[in-house]
């Protein structure tokens, strides 16, 4: 009897352990779906996340939570483009803060092109309000992002990615 207490003693020890470490220890883990990261990210990449949002600056991949068509939400990775305050603009694929011409690490060369067509995206110059960010995909052709559903708030980001497993 005595045997079987000290076990189930260790057991529940070892839950309460595991327990603690996943919540205050262990980052946060999201399996990568879709295309709209490669190819920085891809499919099934499994993904190291913080939930800490202080650190947020230009190049920085977010898991951030939108509105879908349905009444629901979809939770997408992006990659934030525009800060808070901003002025955000594309041109012939390039993209514009405050008028300067910007590369966003880590990749300078993308274009971004619409995701359903082959030609380019110009969009209008928007302002980003307080708390407001601007996000695309690192696969701009395949990407659902603020082109599409404009800029998003501090409180639709979930996460911050810190890379790959």
């Amino acid at each position: 009897m005595k045997k079987i207490l000290i076990i189930v003693s260790v057991i529940i020890g070892l839950i309460i352990i595991f327990a603690l470490y996943r919540t205050f220890l262990a980052p946060d883990v999201y399996v990568m779906n879709g295309e709209s990261m490669n190819p920085t990210y891809s499919q099934g990449d499994i993904l190291k996340t913080d939930k800490d949002l202080a650190n947020i600056n230009r190049g920085t991949v977010v898991d951030i939570s939108v509105p879908t068509a349905n009444g629901g939400s979809a939770e997408l990775i992006k990659r934030i483009v525009g800060l808070p305050g901003e002025q955000v603009a594309i041109k012939d694929g390039d993209i514009y803060i405050n008028g300067d011409l910007i590369t966003v690490p880590p990749i300078p060369t993308i274009t971004y092109k619409t995701s359903t067509s082959t030609g380019t995206t110009n969009t209008e110059p928007i302002k980003l309000g307080i708390n407001q960010y601007y996000v695309l995909g690192d696969n701009p052709l395949r990407s659902l992002d603020s082109r599409s559903f404009g800029p998003i708030s501090l409180n639709q980001i979930n996460v911050i990615v810190l890379g790959k497993y």
